[in-house]
């Protein structure tokens, strides 16, 4: 990849009012996505892998990881917004595997739609396996729509293909305390303009539907393959991570 310059510095939760350091979207693009590449494509002769909502493509995102293993992994990141989406693809100049497209998540059809399009075909085919990456988004999504936005895309997955989440979980509230968790919402509302939806483990296990879970299953990203994935700064106390992952393979 040709050097480009710097994405701009995204603008960092208030940690006075949330119990960790980074933003959890940061943690789980180190921890659970990125590691969970690495196993859930074992055919390196045609991986693929599409991550939604991903934000600006930094040092050791999913494209990084996954050419890293298997330099012609194609990658296609998708994003609401149209200047991650201006910047990503600024960033992934000479990189002819990976893309960055503007779509909703909350609209699955319109995206399998893109995905005939001439000029996409060639770097995500469904059907061939592929990594599909829900990293700390799926939580943005209320409890009325959540099924909808996942099965389209989930079910489209060909024998071989795999699907990672990594999602807000109910234990938070367990762990720091509702006046806490509510103030973060708080400023999570402010700054990004949506709302926190957490889910219990049973709510976030019934996204896989019939896929089934890779060992050790749905966990704190602190406990999910540590030894594949980047120092995590909640490696000693796993506790202080409120995102739960887990990768399903068909």
């Amino acid at each position: 990849m040709q050097q480009t310059p710097s994405p701009p510095t995204a603008r960092p939760l208030d940690s006075s009012c949330w119990p960790f350091r980074k933003p959890p979207t940061w943690l789980c693009q180190t921890g659970c996505s990125c590691s969970a590449w690495y196993v859930c494509s074992p055919n390196r002769e045609s991986g693929s892998s599409s991550t939604w909502a991903p934000g600006i493509p930094t040092q050791g995102n999913v494209h990084e990881t996954a050419q890293s293993i298997a330099p012609d992994s194609r990658v296609l990141y998708v994003d609401i917004n149209p200047v991650a989406v201006v910047a990503s693809n600024e960033i992934l100049i000479g990189n002819p595997h990976c893309h960055a497209i503007q779509a909703d998540l909350t609209r699955p059809q319109l995206i399998l739609d893109a995905l005939t399009d001439s000029d996409l075909a060639t770097t995500i085919d469904l059907d061939q396996p592929t990594a599909l990456l829900y990293c700390a988004v799926l939580h943005m999504i209320p409890d009325d729509r959540i099924a909808d936005v996942v099965a389209p895309i989930r079910d489209r997955l060909v024998p071989g293909s795999a699907m990672v989440i990594s999602h807000a979980s109910t234990a938070v509230t367990d762990l720091f305390g509702e006046s806490s968790v509510s103030a973060a919402k708080g400023v999570f509302r402010t700054q990004a303009a949506t709302e926190v939806t957490a889910r219990t483990d049973e709510q976030i296990m019934a996204l896989f539907d019939d896929m089934t879970l890779m060992p050790p299953g749905l966990v704190s990203l602190s406990d999910w393959r540590p030894e594949l994935s980047d120092p995590d700064p909640y490696a000693s106390t796993p506790t202080r991570s409120p995102i739960h992952g887990a990768a399903g393979t068909r």
